[in-house]
């Protein structure tokens, strides 16, 4: 192992003297830090001393500056930077102070690790990023991907319908529409989704099913944690693997995300962890306004106009002569969000429950410092992380899987990649589903739960998925074949016959009340489990979207964890 003292190097920092970092042979960090603003400082510096400019030229990235040097290729991602990154500095001191003193201390070793060498950069990186700048990774906005899809599937279907038309024969008056075909009709096309390449798995095992006794946590996430091209391409998609620790306050590792102060997809403490899997939700929702039909740049909602707010915005770039040259874009946008596209007769807004969230890092500190069950599903229930299956287990025996998911509480139909026709404020949605509602699975029968970026349906065979409790815009049901094998190997000879659950895991003392105090979802009525007494497995009709069952005794503790990633 080898250690470095950063304070050691000239010039010094006041942070730097209170952080000291020791690698192993494998190059992994372990960062002890006095405070969080040290911790923060040294990962900063750790991921500038293996990853070099990558990181610093992704700090500039987050300012909405790359074009300026790098030139107009930059100029689609510096346009949407600027909104993130305003966000953050708007946002920056409604953090948890905890949070950011992270962030800037992040910044800081960012900072010093330029400032100490100076060569590996280039000459317009300047060591003055600051907290906001950091956070700006953070800070989430409305999604340009989806909007994209929704103008191209829009072009594909106005192309066709007209196609069809100037094709299609006369309507013959003594033929029968076919009632299927015209439902058919009425659905939306198909889409690429964008979940095809997913590759992660993870799993949680019971003591029950363990040779040590202990709650075992397993995941595999199917991505590089490295390699010469993460050199050549801004940063913040990659695994960076560190161990953070300040007495006292939080002592956690696993990884985090290249670039950034958080991003943390999987990791534990000495009492609990966890392990992410994509799950891809749809999340935005686009709508259909109707132009007014006198006032220009107004729609048309609730009887009255609705103007359209102009917005516009300059980012200067580096010409193919080496001159400097700016360019301006004007965007529109609403209360309930930008406008993505127009036609002479109708607005089109995409609201995204993401837009303006900033508090993703704040989620991710508070759960590395999370100390039982209860206090985890707490910190959960901010749903400052937009998507991904959560996957858990602790050293008190507990396992779980939450299907985590900013989903929108839709006053309508699901519309799929079509637009929802929007009259009234009343037709668009301005509330989450509720936390309640998403599927919790806690020690389940069997004692496992797994996941391989299906639907969270068959999480575990002893509970499946009652459709009928959960939101109707959650994905469509999809067991693939890796789901398959993997439930195979996680349920082989575990599978409750009726009546029986298969093993029985208990809940943590510490949790009990928590969870205890939760309604049991059973063939539409709500039942609350008394601290200590068991659930009753008899099946129901319509199965719970979550098992708590309880016990009093026999829990083993400690936890194991194992694979890397999320």
């Amino acid at each position: 192992m080898t250690s470095t003292l950063i304070a050691c190097q000239p010039p010094t920092h006041d942070i730097a003297r209170r952080v000291e970092i020791v690698r192993t042979g494998y190059g992994v960090p372990h960062i002890l830090a006095e405070d969080l603003e040290a911790m923060g400082f040294g990962l900063g510096y750790v991921q500038s001393e293996d990853y070099s400019a990558s990181i610093a030229v992704a700090m500039v990235s987050s300012r909405g500056t790359l074009a300026r040097h790098l030139g107009g290729n930059e100029l689609n991602a510096d346009f949407a930077a600027r909104e993130s990154h305003a966000g953050a500095v708007a946002a920056f001191d409604r953090l948890d102070p905890r949070a950011q003193a992270v962030y800037s201390g992040f910044a800081e070793g960012v900072n010093h690790y330029i400032r100490l060498h100076p060569r590996e950069f280039p000459t317009w990186v300047v060591p003055d990023f600051t907290g906001p700048d950091a956070l700006a990774r953070d800070v989430q906005t409305w999604s340009r991907g989806d909007a994209a899809r929704f103008r191209r599937n829009l072009a594909t279907r106005t192309e066709s319908a007209v196609t069809a038309s100037a094709a299609a024969p006369a309507p013959d008056p003594r033929r029968t529409p076919d009632p299927v075909a015209r439902a058919r009709a009425r659905q939306p096309g198909p889409s690429t989704p964008s979940f095809l390449l997913d590759g992660s798995n993870a799993w949680a095992f019971h003591g029950s099913r363990t040779s040590s006794g202990h709650t075992i946590l397993l995941r595999n996430p199917h991505l590089s944690w490295g390699g010469g091209d993460l050199l050549a391409r801004p940063s913040g998609s990659t695994y960076y693997e560190a161990h953070v620790r300040v007495p006292g306050v939080v002592d956690f590792y696993g990884d985090f995300r290249i670039g950034t102060a958080f991003g943390i997809i999987g990791g534990f403490n000495p009492r609990l962890g966890w392990a992410t899997t994509n799950n891809s939700p749809r999340l935005s929702q686009v709508y259909r306004l109707r132009a007014h039909p006198e006032l220009e740049d107004h729609a048309l909602l609730d009887g009255r106009p609705l103007p359209l707010e102009r917005r516009d915005a300059t980012v200067g770039y580096l010409t193919e002569t080496g001159d400097t040259a700016t360019e301006t874009r004007t965007s529109w946008h609403t209360p309930h969000g930008p406008v993505i596209h127009r036609t002479e007769d109708d607005v089109y807004i995409i609201k995204d429950p993401r837009d303006g969230e900033f508090r993703r890092g704040e989620q991710f500190l508070r759960m590395m410092m999370a100390d039982d069950l209860a206090e985890w599903l707490g910190v959960m229930r901010m749903r400052a992380h937009p998507t991904s299956n959560f996957t858990y287990a602790d050293a008190d025996g507990n396992i779980a899987h939450y299907y985590n998911a900013r989903l929108p509480l839709l006053p309508h139909a699901v519309t799929g990649d079509t637009a929802a026709l929007a009259a009234s404020s009343a037709d668009i949605w301005s509330d989450l589903v509720a936390w309640e509602d998403l599927p919790l699975y806690l020690n389940p029968p069997g004692g496992y739960v797994q996941q391989a970026n299906d639907t969270p349906d068959y999480t575990n065979l002893n509970v499946p998925l009652d459709r009928d409790t959960v939101p109707p815009n959650l994905p469509e049901p999809r067991l693939r074949l890796r789901s398959q094998l993997s439930l195979e190997l996680a349920a082989r000879g575990r599978v409750a016959e009726a009546g029986q659950p298969a093993g029985n895991p208990g809940v943590a003392p510490a949790a009990q009340a928590a969870v205890a105090a939760e309604p049991l979802r059973r063939a539409g009525r709500a039942e609350t489990a008394e601290p200590g007494a068991a659930a009753d497995p008899a099946p129901a009709p319509r199965p719970p979207v979550g098992y708590r069952q309880q016990r009093a005794n026999g829990k083993k503790g400690g936890m194991s964890w194992g694979g890397g990633g999320g």
